[in-house]
């Protein structure tokens, strides 16, 4: 559904107006039932696969990204949710070496937000394998001072 379809009216599919967000999902619904009603599907080849948006990248690797920014926008417009496949799919068979590791940053979902982490988090953290975590904010800075001051022992 996400790629295989053709998503329109998604830019205000969530918005804090409830008669607007309604109409813009009304539409996209509709417009997908009659792409479904139809057989209509869209060309889905170029999809190698699904990584984390989250990653840091070589200046090779961005350079490639840009060279094929054109083409990405192409392939990925009117998907929905594309920001975990647009990356690997570009970067697949260009040569260019890359690891997509879950363990690099640690996520808690509660339901489809990040929780955001708190001070008494902090030994559940410290006992991840990851390298990073998300989410943390401003609120929350006894945590990242646990942190530095783990670091700096």
């Amino acid at each position: 559904m996400r790629f295989g379809l053709y998503h329109f009216f998604l830019k205000h599919l969530v918005d804090k107006r409830r008669n607007v967000k309604n109409l813009y999902q009304a539409g996209w619904k509709a417009v997908l039932g009659i792409q479904k009603k139809f057989g209509i599907r869209r060309d889905t080849s170029f999809i190698k696969g699904k990584a984390s948006q989250w990653c840091s990248l070589t200046e090779d690797a961005v350079k490639l990204l840009l060279v094929k920014e054109q083409e990405a926008l192409r392939n990925f417009r009117r998907s929905f949710c594309c920001d975990e496949f647009f990356v690997l799919s570009v970067l697949e068979g260009s040569g260019l070496p890359y690891i997509f590791d879950d363990r690099i940053c640690y996520v808690e979902f509660v339901r489809t937000t990040p929780r955001r982490f708190k001070e008494s988090d902090y030994q559940r953290l410290i006992a991840t394998d990851a390298l990073f975590f998300r989410k943390m904010t401003d609120t929350n800075l006894a945590l990242a001072k646990k942190i530095k001051d783990g670091i700096n022992k």
